[in-house]
């Protein structure tokens, strides 16, 4: 636990870090600037979400091509894995609103987002 605390405060300071060095450096708006880290942040959360839904459905494939389960078994599993997605992201805007509303979402704490939000567990608090 304590690794991941480090980890995420380091990860949270170089990222300010590198924004105030960049808004310096090229005279750009700081809100700007985390705006396009924002966005990146979001695809790659995106291009990971594709990915590990395309991992699980190869293996499905896979399983049901060799007789283990069924394509009915897969098209069920297929259908939890993304209510499970849809509800994780569901509580990680929650908690992003309930510290938004806290006035807890400037002190640095992050509820299980991770580098990328959406990844991770737990709360964490590192500033």
């Amino acid at each position: 636990m304590g690794a991941s605390k480090t980890f995420a405060q380091s990860d949270t300071n170089n990222s300010q870090t590198l924004i105030q060095r960049i808004t310096e450096k090229f005279g750009l708006k700081e809100p700007d600037v985390q705006s396009v880290v924002d966005n990146f942040h979001q695809e790659k959360f995106q291009q990971m979400k594709t990915q590990r839904r395309s991992r699980l459905e190869e293996k499905l494939n896979s399983a049901v091509s060799s007789g283990k389960i069924t394509e009915a078994q897969k098209q069920a599993i297929l259908k939890k894995f993304d209510e499970l997605q849809n509800e994780r992201e569901a509580q990680t805007k929650d908690l992003e609103n309930w510290a938004k509303n806290n006035g807890l979402d400037k002190l640095g704490m992050g509820m299980g987002l991770g580098r990328f939000k959406g990844f991770g567990r737990g709360m964490h608090f590192w500033k």
